[in-house]
């Protein structure tokens, strides 16, 4: 089972970095989260260096520098934990489990709860961490984490490095994708390198007690989207398709089939279960993306909305996309908020530019399909949250 869950990282200023986790046992009022809170200072000296500082939230006043590193290198990564519940299909005890940064040409991992000490593991032997590229990622962190929700010492960190230039990093092709895993001992070699020269991770592949079980990876170097083992065995490589120039993950559901935008026009899912991917089920023949507004899912469809319309379609991928409304034609728009809720789908539409009636509405229609029915209307510009 393929588990998704939002990183809601809350960052101030200095990168304050906020867990919504509460202790179950103390009341509301005394609420206090069980990890520490995790901040970045900016030092000005020669050189310019970034400090990572923990909270107690039982202690705010008295933070504890844990790391320092020279302004430039990559920005940490989190890590979440949590227990897997397979009936619900749900995750209990939702929590920052690691962070993981770079010191000069170490990779270190702090445990965040605070029933653990403020002191770091070395991750791996990885000893040229200095020249981890910082500009992979648009987020300017160290890599892309994949969390294991069975094992968090198998949560895994993708990092990316030219081993021609070390202050290249310019797509050029040279560079490297590495993995480590979080319970990696410092004698521990990385994997991937040389195998997983020019890819991009796409998603962590799951079982339903929610340990990791394989990857999807971009091959930008042969065009093609490719699977792998947790292990990066590389005999357990496949070739799922071929011809791909870009692939953007949108939405997953609780049984782990992923529903993938390739090439821009393309919509497709990849099914965890067979580990094969379905044919197109929807094709535009202008190149857009889709990932400005949300995707739905529930036990059986994916809902996302495009030129007006929305549409489902199936998740294990066993049919093309079908229209369930269609607002396309007037002077009437589709809003970003659409929800579901008990088998119907709730949306925005923005009718504010019509000549006579300039209005909102919010309406609903069944995730089948049918006439939609309004059930409230706003003035024209309304702000709607």
């Amino acid at each position: 089972m393929r588990l998704v869950l939002w990183r809601n990282l809350i960052t101030i200023s200095a990168t304050l970095v906020l867990t919504a986790c509460t202790d179950s046992s103390i009341s509301s009022r005394d609420q206090i989260t069980p990890t520490y809170l995790f901040y970045t200072a900016y030092i000005t000296g020669a050189p310019d260096q970034i400090t990572l500082n923990a909270v107690d939230p039982k202690d705010p006043a008295n933070p504890v520098e844990v790391a320092r590193w020279d302004n430039g290198m990559p920005a940490p990564t989190y890590f979440l934990g949590g227990t897997v519940e397979p009936a619900s299909k749900t995750i209990a005890d939702l929590h920052y489990r690691f962070i993981v940064y770079p010191v000069g040409t170490r990779l270190y991992r702090l445990g965040a709860h605070r029933s653990e000490s403020l002191f770091a593991n070395q991750v791996s032997n990885e000893n040229f961490a200095n020249v981890i590229c910082d500009n992979w990622l648009a987020t300017g962190t160290v890599g892309i984490g994949f969390d294991d929700y069975s094992n968090s010492g198998r949560s895994v960190l993708f990092y990316e490095k030219d081993p021609l230039d070390a202050n290249a990093c310019d797509d050029s092709g040279n560079e490297m994708l590495f993995m480590v895993r979080m319970g990696m001992l410092p004698s521990t070699v990385p994997l991937g390198g040389a195998t997983l020269q020019n890819h991009d991770p796409i998603s962590a592949l799951y079982d339903s007690s929610g340990a990791i079980v394989g990857f999807l990876f971009h091959n930008k170097t042969t065009n093609e989207l490719v699977y792998r083992d947790s292990d990066l065995d590389v005999l357990s490589a496949s070739t799922v398709l071929t011809g791909v120039t870009s692939v953007n993950p949108l939405a997953t559901d609780s049984s782990g089939n992923i529903l993938l935008q390739i090439n821009s026009v393309d919509l497709h899912v990849f099914n965890a279960g067979t580990l094969s991917l379905s044919a197109a089920l929807f094709t535009d023949t202008v190149p857009a993306s889709l990932t400005g507004f949300p995707i739905l899912q529930d036990d059986n469809n994916f809902y996302y909305q495009f030129d007006d319309k929305i549409y489902r379609v199936r998740s294990d991928g066993s049919s093309s996309a079908e229209v369930v409304v269609d607002e396309s034609g007037g002077t009437a728009s589709l809003d970003e908020y659409i929800f579901l809720s008990r088998g119907k789908v709730v949306y925005h539409v923005d009718d504010s530019s019509h000549p006579t009636t300039p209005e909102e509405r919010i309406r609903v229609v069944p995730i089948s399909g049918g006439t939609p029915t309004t059930i409230a209307m706003l003035p024209a510009n309304a702000s709607i949250k």
